[in-house]
């Protein structure tokens, strides 16, 4: 009887423990759940509070209070020592860590976009300046410039030997290859900008601003102003052949100095190779060497026939403007002058006052023509002309109308007296004509 009692005593508690023991681990499920929460609020708020801490305290901060608001809360449970939470706070403790890694990962990566975007934004910018106004050693500049920013990009993380430490909580590896990823990024950018940037229209605009700065301004920036053909000549076949020149540098981007291609230091082959994803390994970039490579033969055969055909345009152009500016007078018109206007030359120099007149008159006509203002105030002046000769006109017509309409009365009567004696004069003259021929007959 006893025997019975205690085993049905027994298995009665095994159930009752079993149900609490369910009860028990719903409710440190929840706890835990609720816990690992309040881990990442806390980060999150903390980051937006810009804490002073790094990623990596923050993740420790973060840890231990929520570990701790889970032990005070679970405490409340632990009613013997079998309902104890020691395997919920090591589940917990796991989570935690899962969660800490995939926030190192998010905030490496948003790490890596902000320092690209950065430098994105700064070497496009140098980029556009140079290629806009090309010199021959434009890629050295542009390469140059690469290295520079890039260092300046990696400063903050550089430690004395070398390795880098995102702070981030990262392992050393995950630091040296997140420094592969940052320049592999950084390459890749530079390989989109120029790639994007260099065109047939974009070149073509380039290099015709470039020969009409050469062309048609002198090395101080001030506008040429053309005195005879031979200059115009002389200028266009020196701008030209610069101009042309500049051609390949647009065509491959290789250093001056050594006239090797510019070539990544790192494989940007394949763009994803940190990912373990190998999607462009049939890509048109596969070949290293295709960095430099920004024009076809084909591309650059149109950039030159279109070029050509600009500058041809510009440089008769320059020649028009010399042809109707220059006034070609022959030799003998002067010695006709001489000999017919000597009387006239004596006469101005016997006169003070006609020489000074003379000499003020040639010298304004000289400084005008040298400014290229002869014309303007010639036209100018006939302009004034015929606006004179205009109004002296309409003077004159409105002085013949107000005669006309203010002839006085008594001189009105008296012209139509007279006419009404030259009518009866003349009908007696028709009267004695007709009685003279009746007479006669």
């Amino acid at each position: 009887m006893n025997s019975v009692y205690l085993e049905r005593k027994s298995t009665l508690q095994e159930k009752v423990d079993l149900l609490l023991k369910e009860v028990h681990n719903k409710q440190l499920d929840k706890l835990s759940k609720k816990a690992l929460s309040e881990f990442t609020e806390h980060i999150t708020k903390a980051k937006k509070a810009r804490t002073k801490l790094s990623f990596p305290e923050l993740l420790q901060e973060s840890s231990k209070i929520a570990e701790n608001n889970f032990i005070k809360s679970a405490t409340v449970f632990h009613i013997a020592e079998a309902f104890n939470y020691n395997p919920a706070l090591s589940k917990l403790q796991f989570a935690i860590v899962e969660t800490s890694e995939q926030l190192k990962s998010k905030e490496k990566a948003n790490l890596v976009a902000r320092i690209t975007k950065r430098f994105q934004n700064t070497f496009k910018e140098q980029i556009f300046d140079s290629l806009s106004s090309p010199m021959p050693d434009t890629w050295d500049i542009i390469l140059n410039d690469f290295e520079v920013k890039k260092v300046a990009m990696f400063a903050p993380f550089k430690r004395d030997d070398g390795t880098y430490n995102f702070k981030l909580g990262l392992s050393e590896k995950e630091n040296q290859d997140t420094a592969f990823q940052l320049e592999k990024t950084f390459w890749l950018k530079f390989r989109d900008i120029i790639h994007d940037f260099i065109s047939e229209d974009t070149v073509s605009r380039i290099l015709r601003n470039k020969f009409e700065d050469l062309f048609k301004y002198d090395e101080e920036g001030t506008p040429k102003i053309w005195k005879s053909a031979a200059d115009v000549d002389v200028q266009y076949n020196k701008a030209k052949v610069e101009t042309f020149a500049l051609l390949p540098l647009f065509a491959t981007a290789a250093l001056k100095s050594t006239g090797e291609e510019i070539v990544p230091t790192v494989d940007i082959s394949h763009e994803d190779e940190l990912d373990g994803y190998d999607e462009f390994e049939d890509d048109e970039y596969a070949d290293p060497h295709i960095f430099a490579h920004l024009l076809t033969n084909k591309e650059q055969n149109n950039i030159f026939k279109k070029l050509k055909r600009e500058t041809d345009a510009i440089y008769v152009d320059a020649k028009r403007s010399i042809v109707t500016s220059t006034t070609q007078i022959p030799l003998y018109i002067y010695v006709i002058i001489a000999v017919l206007g000597w009387n006239e030359f004596m006469a101005i120099l016997r006169n003070p006052l006609l020489f000074v007149l003379s000499i003020i008159t040639v010298t304004g006509v000289y400084f005008a023509y040298n400014a290229e203002m002869l014309g303007p105030m010639l036209s100018i002046a006939f302009a004034m002309l015929e606006q004179t000769k205009k109004v002296a006109k309409e003077k004159l017509k409105d002085m013949l109308l107000d005669d006309d309409v203010r002839v006085p009365p008594s001189r009105a009567s008296t012209q139509a007296t007279l006419v009404n004696e030259s009518i009866e004069l003349d009908e007696l003259r028709q009267l004695s004509n007709s009685s003279t021929i009746a007479v006669e007959e």
